[in-house]
């Protein structure tokens, strides 16, 4: 496997509240390396206290966005996966948008 692949991010798009958000990173902080992924809590990463879920593959994110949204009850609707980086999916390399 190459290390340019790209990689899957699942973020959280409405705000949640505050008890909604503890129960996320709760569910969060327990699971996420049993879904083999990773926190990107960095300047540009998460949103609504909720840091970046970065994984190798499409189908460990997507796992880990319907296992979070049955656990915490939070609509899978606002629970957003995307591929970011390796990829011509990902966006255009010549700068053009």
């Amino acid at each position: 496997m190459s290390s340019d692949r790209e990689q899957h991010v699942v973020r959280i798009t409405r705000n949640l509240g505050e008890k909604s958000r503890d129960e996320v990173v709760a569910f969060i902080n327990e699971k996420l390396a049993e879904y083999k992924g990773t926190a990107d809590g960095g300047a540009t990463g998460g949103t609504h206290g909720i840091p970046l879920l970065v994984f190798n593959t499409s189908k460990d994110a997507h796992v880990f966005a319907n296992e979070l949204s049955k656990a915490t009850q939070y609509p899978r609707e606002h629970i957003e996966v995307k591929a970011r980086g390796g990829t011509r999916e990902s966006g255009r390399r010549d700068g053009k948008t």
